[in-house]
């Protein structure tokens, strides 16, 4: 019990610097989900624990990280900084030219096209449109735009060429949680997540939903296009297709619970994990090199082998070293303040550019190892 009261109810709650461990916590737990949930999608259709595991994180973990993106993204949209919109929009192009790279040191003859916005990048995308489009929205009813966003999301799976062009799907499926997010204020959330009656509950919630997700993985698996967000409702197996509309708003109220259950469960006060959840950014830029070698040579591992390189990819990923040069872009103010009107700074769009070429060279470097390994193997 006293252990348990110093996980959930510690004396120091935030670092010198005004962190707060609570979210840092969170954050690691989110991105070493997002990890784990590619990475066993390597071995899905090979393995029924992979495709239990993989369907019970996707049902909630997206939804859940694009929540906490929203509600850190409160400053920026309120002092409309675009900046840090366009920040997100050009790691997505750094990505998508490694990911390009990566593609032909695979042996694969791709084609570089910008506009189809898929894989592990989409995110970032995503996120850069999602500040932009807020900030954009700001003066409009808060209220009145999260339920016309809910409308707009359950309407768009019904356009059967809805896909991967700038990912608008996933931007419009997922933007009801970013704008929950960035709506939410912190007194009520943490009044939630710190109510121990909630706790208890949201143990037993999730334990028995654990378990609908094994007794029911095949059944829950065809719902995979609900979870994604990308396609629509016509990706469903015919004998479900007519209630696509059902299971996305279902998904919305599940995903919500189940969001509120995971964080009102994860530890208060600092832990050996919480320095690293500062670092999620880089995490999930490393993270899709390594996925993308292993996806495009098809190289599988065994389940428990999956969860170890998740471990192993989430702690090396976010240690300082490889952290950096990310930190170094998102703090780059692309315009100069001093001018009353907005100007590109060339000094920080040199700097930006440097620090791409810093990324690439360390990226080069560790794609070579991974696939003179493989080769080994």
């Amino acid at each position: 019990m006293k252990l348990l009261d110093k996980i959930y109810n510690p004396q120091v709650i935030r670092s010198k610097s005004g962190r707060e461990y609570y979210f840092d916590n969170l954050k690691f737990i989110l991105i070493f989900l997002v990890v784990l949930g590619h990475f066993v999608e390597l071995s899905m259709y090979n393995s029924n624990n992979a495709k239990i595991i993989w369907t019970f994180l996707y049902s909630f973990h997206m939804p859940l990280f694009v929540f906490i993106s929203g509600y850190f993204a409160k400053n920026a949209v309120k002092n409309k900084n675009i900046n840090r919109g366009i920040i997100f929009l050009l790691i997505y192009l750094l990505m998508k030219i490694v990911m390009h790279i990566v593609d032909k040191c695979c042996g694969l003859n791709p084609n570089l096209n910008l506009s189809t916005v898929n894989s592990v990048q989409w995110y970032v995308f995503a996120l850069g449109a999602w500040y932009l489009i807020s900030i954009l929205l700001k003066n409009i009813n808060q209220k009145y735009l999260f339920v016309f966003s809910i409308i707009l999301a359950l309407i768009i799976g019904f356009d059967k060429n809805i896909g991967d062009t700038f990912c608008i799907s996933r931007i419009l499926v997922f933007y009801p949680f970013f704008l929950l997010g960035l709506n939410t204020n912190k007194e009520p959330l943490m009044n939630i997540v710190k109510n121990k009656r909630i706790r208890i509950v949201s143990i037993f919630y999730l334990v028995i939903l654990i378990l609908l997700f094994i007794l029911f993985a095949d059944e829950l698996n065809l719902l995979k296009p609900i979870f994604l967000g990308k396609s629509a409702y016509n990706s469903l197996k015919n004998s479900i297709e007519p209630w696509g509309v059902c299971f996305r708003a279902g998904w919305y109220i599940i995903a919500t619970i189940t969001g509120i259950s995971v964080m009102s469960i994860i530890p208060k006060g600092k832990t050996i994990v919480t320095k690293l959840g500062q670092r999620t950014i880089s995490v999930y830029f490393y993270h899709a090199i390594i996925f993308r070698v292993c996806s495009k040579l098809e190289i599988s591992f065994r389940v428990y082998q999956e969860i170890l390189l998740a471990i192993i990819v989430v702690l090396i990923f976010s240690t300082k070293l490889f952290a950096t040069p990310l930190e170094k872009i998102l703090k780059i103010n692309l315009f100069d303040k001093k001018e009353e009107r907005m100007k590109i700074d060339i000094k920080n769009v040199v700097n930006i550019v440097f620090t791409f070429m810093i990324i690439l060279i360390m990226g080069g470097v560790l794609l070579c190892g991974i696939i003179r390994e493989s080769i080994n193997i």
